[in-house]
């Protein structure tokens, strides 16, 4: 066994010497070295803009520059669209799941009697009532982070909107309802017989 510093030892302490020097340089910098920039989704004038501008000018007296509120509504819809397609991608899985999964208890209804009709009925209403609950779920725990990150970091409280309480609950029933049209497609092709015999 050898006492030298093999060749990985002495790149990697090259490589941290490295990482050192650059956070200490960085760190010897002026924060922030350009004004920051607040990105505001919303229209001028409503509460969001009020709260934007009072943040701005916290930040302008505690690190003595001009803080720029910048409207970049574009940006929040492209990403807002991403988010959106990817619940509802989410939700056809989960949907397409449960049907696939209680295909025994569907065949089970429709041997019973229970029409085509009456089934995705029940089905849609549990993927509205779904909807509800998790769009009010993340509406309330939405507002209290949102409450909390405002409080902790710039000492203005973002308040609830209540009124956006209303359009995201229907929103929320609607995408539910289009994310379940696939898997009630599954639900009218269950043939109870064959289902109940095991095949």
């Amino acid at each position: 066994m050898t006492s030298g510093i093999t060749r990985r030892q002495a790149c990697l302490s090259a490589a941290g010497s490295a990482l050192w020097l650059a956070t200490r340089t960085a760190m010897a910098q002026a924060f922030p070295a350009r004004p920051p920039h607040l990105i505001v989704p919303f229209t001028p004038g409503g509460s969001n803009d009020v709260v934007a501008r009072e943040i701005a000018s916290g930040l302008q007296a505690k690190f003595n520059q001009t803080a720029v509120v910048e409207k970049t509504r574009s940006v929040v819809l492209a990403s807002s669209a991403v988010v959106v397609v990817l619940i509802m991608l989410c939700m056809v899985a989960t949907f397409t799941g449960s049907v696939l999964e209680r295909r025994r208890d569907f065949a089970v209804m429709k041997a019973l009697g229970a029409s085509n009709q009456t089934v995705n009925f029940l089905f849609a209403s549990e993927a509205a009532l779904l909807a509800i609950t998790g769009s009010s779920a993340g509406y309330i725990l939405g507002c209290g982070i949102a409450f909390w990150i405002g409080k902790a970091n710039f000492d203005a409280a973002i308040l609830p909107q209540p009124l956006l309480l209303l359009p995201v609950l229907l929103g929320s029933v609607v995408l539910a309802l289009i994310a379940s049209t696939a898997p009630l497609r599954l639900l009218q092709q269950i043939q109870p017989a064959g289902i109940l015999r095991g095949e």
